[in-house]
């Protein structure tokens, strides 16, 4: 119920990016240890390096850097599309086949741009999709 005034506070002091997290997907094989769609400084997009839920909700840390996340539940501020060139989402597929989805697309633009990008550990959400395919 505080998801916005958590993520305001978060990103009260610069220009960034504040997300709060939630599990991966149903039925995508990391949910089941508990994985989140969040991805640690330093590593890559693979679901090894994303946080898990205990994790975050352990951290004594309010506001984590992060890599990149889902953006499901988000504050970026009109600034950042100011900051970072267009298109700000796109699907791209790599020449090994494999697929960055459009909002790691987003993600690597803020990098790119040194927009920094947070994880609020207080703003815990659940994944649309989770609820949809159990209809």
């Amino acid at each position: 119920k505080d998801a916005l005034i958590n993520l305001l506070e978060s990103a009260k002091d610069e220009l960034c990016v504040v997300v709060g997290y939630c599990l991966r997907r149903a039925g995508q094989s990391a949910n089941k240890s508990g994985k989140t769609t969040v991805f640690k400084l330093g590593g890559n997009y693979d679901p090894t390096n994303a946080f898990t839920a205990k994790e975050l909700q352990e951290s004594e840390r309010i506001k984590i850097r992060i890599r990149g996340t889902g953006l499901g539940c988000a504050l970026i501020p009109k600034q950042v599309f100011e900051k970072i060139t267009f298109p700000w989402f796109k699907w791209v597929v790599y020449n090994d086949k494999s697929k960055l989805s459009e909002d790691l697309f987003f993600c690597s633009k803020c990098r790119e741009a040194k927009i920094p990008m947070y994880v609020d550990t207080r703003v815990n959400c659940g994944h649309m999709m989770r609820y949809i395919e159990n209809i």
